[in-house]
């Protein structure tokens, strides 16, 4: 027989049945979704157990009995916590306002692939193609027993199915019109229909309709990744991999269940080394995003041990050195940095303990408890991860004052890349000194993501206006990554940083040029001619104060920037006569930033929420813009510029008196000498040799242009 017959036969039978059922049965369901119920008979295992004894000529008994399966199932049991929570609805209606009342496409159906801009508004329900208000409208259905949160439900499903259904993504183009088929917005709709699903099945007013149309829909997503899942490597290969092997053993009645196994296995498995660096970062760089791809592993990982399947070799070890990683570049009061793409999440890190606990990683829970349960740290209390170039200085576990900071001195990442290579952030009781996080995607409430990615939303040195330049990230040729340094293939050399007792020192530079920033959301600009770069040397003086020496190599006169940004809870802040600039709130952490002239002078203006030029604001979560301090010092540089700076942290609302001298002893070695509140100290710094720069093979154009020739370590 062949499929269109089965259809028609299924509709006619259908509709029969229907004729004399209550609305929402089997039998409405064989009637509405014809092809969805072909999807069922022909993809579900019926001699699996449970379901062999149906009668196959009997459709809608059939049917019927497969609901009853999946609600006495043990795995129905045990899934039920997948089902969200009874919880707050504030803000459903205008989801449900912005979906049904949005541009719809021409059928009058939802369109899953253009986000409504109310929804765009503080990310308001997430993504439309992603289901998280799904999981909103069932846990408001369970807690309040309106019908409206059902109708939505049952929109919702019957849009996507009908109106929008599987389309491969064949070009670019097709990516920006059919987004909600993108795999990865695929794999998470997943995950969120079958919590929705595992919901759906203990309420008793949900009728069988909508329970058969998931379970169809289920297939047909997981189908869609099995043929169309993504290539390369990244986060969105980790989370495909992990929703579809879950769905695969939660749901073993699909004959491709295993086809579905073996698959998500297999890309998860041969992503895994490309993916994580051995020192635990995750090669896209962003702290957030990393964290993210650490969950879906060891979701993937449990998963596996819950199922008895088996584990890939040095899997558990890899899970061990990421949370290890990720306890080390938390701030002291466990946010999640924003290195990166991403924000300063309180909270965001709850999930850590656990995950160190399961993995019995000792250092990491002495860490995430702030030093009351697993084993001390041995030696001094920094770090320094050697692929991801990410350098944390801190002075202790544990007390109210800590002090602790994270250089950003290595790879400009595989993706979700900000404009921040050396980047500085500085915590002493709080979060003092800090990048400005990450705002939105795309073109919001006047603004664009390009501020909060862009070298000056971050604690670096822009030159000529410039940001830094990082060529397209979407790119796995090992060769290209390579050169551009966008990930490493080997660890940072050792003569790059030091650790001891008293102090640390850790020095990097930026090696790619730079480009005329994207200051309308159309793209950057042209790349700056000529030969420019930036070098930073960072000294901690472990428990005092942190020294910093900036070199700017230019072929040309060029005008030189340095960004500072304050977290937007340092209320009060000034610049004194002297050019620094000191926050002084009462009973906090504070920090002065005094700017130490070398062989060029720099002056400094102060910012607050600018709008012309944008400068001064923070995303404290996506989609919020939030007024902070910042400060921009100017200088020039012709061939060579260099100067400094002294940060210095201390408590409470009485400023110390701080002074502090530069001196140039070689051509690539200074000391500073430094007196705070009468108590002085004197450092080295050793900074790398004049850098050499070659043309860049890959670009473009008339001019060439020119990045640092990067040696490769021993």
């Amino acid at each position: 027989m062949n499929y269109s017959y089965k259809i028609t036969v299924l509709l006619i039978v259908g509709l029969v049945c229907a004729m004399v059922s209550y609305a929402g049965s089997a039998a409405e369901f064989l009637a509405t979704y014809p092809k969805h119920a072909q999807i069922l008979f022909e993809q579900i295992d019926w001699d699996s157990e449970g379901l062999s004894e149906l009668e196959e000529e009997d459709h809608v008994a059939r049917l019927e009995g497969l609901i009853k399966h999946f609600q006495n199932s043990p795995t129905t049991e045990t899934m039920r916590a997948a089902a969200p929570a009874k919880r707050g609805h504030k803000g459903l209606d205008v989801v449900i306002d912005a979906l049904v009342n949005s541009e719809l496409k021409p059928e009058g159906y939802i369109n899953f692939s253009k986000q409504p801009p109310a929804m765009t508004k503080h990310y308001l329900g997430g993504a439309i193609t992603r289901f998280e208000y799904m999981l909103r409208f069932s846990a408001a259905w369970h807690g309040t027993g309106d019908p409206k949160y059902f109708d939505i439900i049952k929109r919702v499903l019957n849009d996507l199915a009908v109106g929008q259904p599987p389309v491969v993504m064949e070009t670019y183009d097709m990516q920006q019109h059919e987004a909600c088929w993108i795999s990865l917005e695929t794999a998470l709709r997943m995950e969120n229909l079958y919590k929705v699903y595992f919901s759906a099945i203990q309420h008793p007013d949900m009728d069988d309709e909508i329970k058969l149309l998931i379970l169809a829909m289920l297939w047909e997503h997981a189908d869609h990744l099995l043929h169309h899942g993504s290539g390369g490597q990244g986060n969105w290969m980790t989370t495909e991999g992990e929703r579809l092997l879950r769905v695969a053993l939660v749901f073993p009645e699909y004959k491709d269940s295993e086809a579905w196994a073996d698959k998500a296995v297999q890309r998860f498995t041969s992503n895994m080394d490309g993916l994580f660096y051995p020192d635990g970062s995750q090669c896209e760089l962003s702290i957030m995003y990393g964290y993210i791809s650490f969950r879906s592993a060891m979701a993937y990982y449990n998963l596996l041990k819950e199922y008895g399947r088996e584990m890939p070799e040095g899997f558990k070890e890899n899970l061990q050195q990421q949370i290890r990683f990720y306890s080390w570049v938390c701030t002291p009061d466990g946010q999640m940095s924003s290195a990166g793409d991403g924000n300063y999440t309180p909270g965001y890190f709850r999930t850590g303990l656990g995950f160190a606990e399961q993995l019995g990683v000792e250092d990491a829970i002495h860490l995430i408890t702030k030093g009351e349960e697993g084993a001390s740290l041995e030696g001094p209390s920094s770090t320094f991860f050697d692929y991801s170039g990410y350098a944390i200085s801190r002075d202790s576990v544990g007390a109210d004052n800590e002090q602790w900071s994270l250089f950003d001195m290595g790879p400009y990442g595989t993706g979700h890349v900000h404009n921040d290579a050396l980047h500085l952030t500085v915590y002493s009781k709080r979060l003092l000194l800090v990048d400005t996080g990450r705002y939105h995607y795309t073109l919001y409430d006047g603004w664009h993501e390009g501020y909060f990615k862009a070298t000056r939303g971050h604690n670096t040195v822009g030159i000529a206006g410039c940001d830094q330049y990082f060529p397209y990230w979407r790119a796995y040729d090992d060769e290209w990554n390579e050169y551009m340094y966008s990930r490493s293939y080997e660890p940072i050399a050792e003569t790059e940083y030091e650790i001891t007792d008293d102090y640390d020192f850790f020095r990097g530079r930026t090696y790619n040029g730079y480009i005329e920033p994207d200051v309308t959301g159309k793209g950057y600009g042209l790349r700056l001619k000529g030969k420019n770069a930036h070098e930073r040397g960072v000294h901690y003086e472990r428990g005092e104060f942190w020294a910093v020496i900036d070199r700017v190599f230019t072929d040309e006169r060029r005008s030189v920037e340095v960004f500072w940004h304050f977290h937007p809870d340092v209320k009060n802040v000034k610049m004194l006569e002297n050019g620094a600039v000191v926050s002084y709130d009462a009973n906090e952490g504070n920090v002065m930033i005094y700017p130490i002239y070398g062989n060029q002078e720099v002056e400094g203006k102060l910012f607050y929420g600018s709008e012309e030029p944008k400068q001064g604001w923070y995303a404290p979560r996506y989609g919020t813009k939030v007024p902070a301090w910042a400060v921009e010092y100017y200088s020039e540089a012709e061939y060579l510029a260099w100067f400094g700076w002294l940060i210095v942290p201390f408590e409470g609302d009485k400023i110390p008196e701080v002074s502090a001298i530069a001196t140039s002893l070689t051509n690539h070695l200074y000391r500073i000498d430094t007196v705070i509140d009468g108590e002085t100290a004197t450092l080295e710094m050793q900074l790398d040799d004049t850098p050499e720069f070659q043309e860049d093979k890959y670009s473009e154009g008339l001019l060439p242009y020119y990045i640092v020739t990067r040696e490769k370590p021993d």
